[in-house]
């Protein structure tokens, strides 16, 4: 708070914002001095103060590794100074190494239980690490000393959409906001949650307001980007994500949103390039290296995405869908052991895929199980009948099986699901020929050809 008497009092509202600046250099750069309830001021050598200072004009040059070596001086003059260990935390954290800024955080927090600003760098480090039950808790410390930090309150709602608390996330931000209707994070975080609980004009409002309030982020116009992708309005979201390249060629997200765009608009060669670029950027990119292989798939080119979903495994080797990817692959390729191999592997991770359980039923089909294969094609159905390539499949099997009646329910369903799909007319003509169904055979066949164009 600012202490003034009316003569020390602005007399504008520019002088006002000013001294607020001033304030917030002086918390960053942890030259700022808090009244601490029971606690005799410590006396801070000039020394200390130059090297703090000079540790502030390198964070604001974004010099982050010589801010870090000036926070370090400072502490060597003074280890007991909490502001020079939570300064040094924040340049830690910025430069993603969030265990040190942690530890860093900790210390300050040993000198000055009260620190507020260290008490939310350490509940960011925690969100960061994943221990997001100990960065609530930790977020709570902080409101509880001040409850209108708008910080405190983005951070607290983070860990609770982590936690699985969405709704009690929106609400922390909306603090967050109420306090600072200014804070772009907050709204970002905000549009995060919204377009992960599919409320998508809420998410591209708060999306825009995190724009126009930090226009140079590219981070919150790849968001923009996801939202309006989701939208359907992919033009829009390519312009989004175009800007967050432009703002910052190396943020790999956004090229991951041009490649899907590209892959939506049937652009292969683009989608292929931007995902290549993604991966290049980020290197343990699991999601880019995935869709990679999905667009080289695509593209016939098997062998390399076999390749691209091996590097996702590598970097996740819990990731189903490359699993699944790489045993589609390995399936156009004609190696039904790797690919029931792969299969197999994506239905232990993650038994809730339906493609996964199709792409089984295929691997045992080639491989003349057909029994295996009639299970995992009605485990794909289980999870989603209204799948025509399983159906499709399913009344293959049941031939093979000699289940003709049941074949011909299976084809028709088919049918049902996907009418303007020739090759379903096509398995349905089969079906009734086993049943010796001849005109119904005829009118199916007909119908195929008049789908291909050759009626």
């Amino acid at each position: 708070m600012l202490n003034m008497n009316s003569d020390q009092r602005p007399a504008s509202a520019q002088e006002v914002a000013q001294v607020l600046r001033h304030v917030d250099q002086q918390r960053i750069s942890g030259t700022l001095v808090y009244p601490l309830p029971k606690t005799v001021p410590t006396k801070v050598s000039p020394k200390t103060t130059q090297a703090m200072q000079n540790a502030y004009v390198l964070y604001s040059q974004r010099r982050l590794d010589e801010a870090t070596s000036a926070y370090e001086r400072a502490l060597k003059d003074d280890d007991q100074n909490a502001q020079a260990w939570q300064g040094r935390g924040l340049m830690l954290a910025l430069r993603g190494r969030h265990r040190d800024a942690l530890q860093s955080f900790d210390n300050a927090l040993k000198i000055d239980s009260h620190l507020v600003t260290a008490l939310n760098g350490k509940g960011s480090a925690l969100n960061y690490l994943h221990r997001y039950r100990e960065a609530l808790d930790t977020f709570d410390r902080a409101l509880a000393l001040e409850p209108d930090n708008a910080s405190a309150w983005d951070g607290k709602g983070t860990a609770q959409n982590a936690l699985g608390q969405p709704e009690q996330a929106l609400k922390s931000y909306d603090l967050a906001l109420h306090y600072n209707p200014r804070l772009a994070l907050a709204w970002n975080n905000k549009a995060l949650v919204l377009r992960q609980l599919r409320r998508y004009p809420q998410a591209l409002t708060a999306s825009e307001e995190a724009t126009t309030h930090e226009r140079n982020n590219a981070s919150y116009w790849n968001t923009k980007g996801l939202v309006l992708y989701d939208m359907g309005r992919l033009n829009d979201a390519n312009k989004a994500f175009y800007e967050a390249t432009r703002l910052n060629p190396n943020f790999a997200p956004a090229w991951y949103g041009i490649g899907n765009i590209s892959h939506a608009q049937h652009s292969l060669s683009g989608a292929r390039d931007a995902f290549n670029r993604a991966v290049k950027l980020d290197p343990r990119f699991v999601r880019a290296w995935d869709r990679l292989g999905n667009v080289l798939s695509d593209m016939g080119d098997y062998s390399k995405a076999v390749d691209a979903y091996n590097e996702a495994i590598r970097v996740d080797g819990r990731y189903a869908p490359a699993y699944n990817g790489k045993a589609s692959a390995w399936l156009k390729l004609g190696r039904y052991d790797l690919a029931l191999d792969a299969y197999e592997r994506a239905v232990k991770l993650n038994p809730n895929i339906a493609l996964a359980w199709n792409g089984l039923g295929n691997a045992h089909y080639h491989a003349q199980d057909y029994r295996a294969a009639l299970n995992d094609y009605n485990q794909a159905l289980k999870l989603n009948p209204g799948m025509p390539s399983a159906w499709y499949n399913k009344s293959l099997v049941l031939k093979q099986l000699g289940m003709r009646n049941e074949a011909l329910e299976a084809a028709e369903e088919a049918v049902r699901l996907a009418p303007y799909d020739p090759d379903n007319w096509d398995r349905k003509a089969d079906a009734h020929k086993q049943l010796r169904q001849r005109k119904e055979a005829r009118d199916a066949e007909q119908q195929a050809k008049k789908l291909r164009g050759e009626a």
